[in-house]
């Protein structure tokens, strides 16, 4: 999935910036668009087609958790990598059980996050790929109208 859409939400202006200038200098054909907190990721996945998203969990208005909750209500088949400071055991695993996908601790190296990213990115596409696939193999084994089943 190389021409993804990655949506960046943070309420730190700095850390979008820099996150985004990590995912640019990759090399990958991304585009990347920004969210200064979890209301305008909501709204930002809810009007764009989004491929995965890379998320903090302290925000003043919608924090992390409840994004992850909204998202895997609403979004399930969007993966959500969480970039966050907080470090606590019980966190990662508050995120893991809300739907992330992954977990990474703020500070980080470029090359950690953008090899998340393209994981993730194809993990996705394996994912979609494969329910075309049961699509298609559910559309082919139906009977056709007027045809007996």
């Amino acid at each position: 999935m190389s021409n993804a859409r990655i949506l960046v939400v943070d309420d730190s202006e700095l850390f979008r910036k820099e996150c985004i200038d990590m995912l640019r200098k990759s090399g990958e054909p991304w585009e990347v668009i920004e969210a200064p907190g979890g209301a305008e990721g909501i709204k930002a996945v809810s009007s764009r087609d989004v491929d995965i998203i890379l998320l903090d969990i302290n925000m003043p208005d919608i924090d992390g958790f409840r994004f992850l909750a909204i998202v895997e209500d609403k979004f399930p088949n969007i993966p959500v990598i969480v970039v966050t400071a907080r470090r606590e055991r019980k966190d990662i695993t508050r995120c893991m059980e809300l739907g992330a996908v992954d977990f990474i601790e703020k500070p980080f190296y470029q090359e950690d996050l953008v090899a998340r990213v393209r994981a993730r990115l194809r993990d996705k596409t394996r994912v979609d790929t494969l329910k075309s696939q049961v699509a298609v193999r559910r559309k082919k084994s139906r009977p056709s109208e007027g045809e007996a089943p």
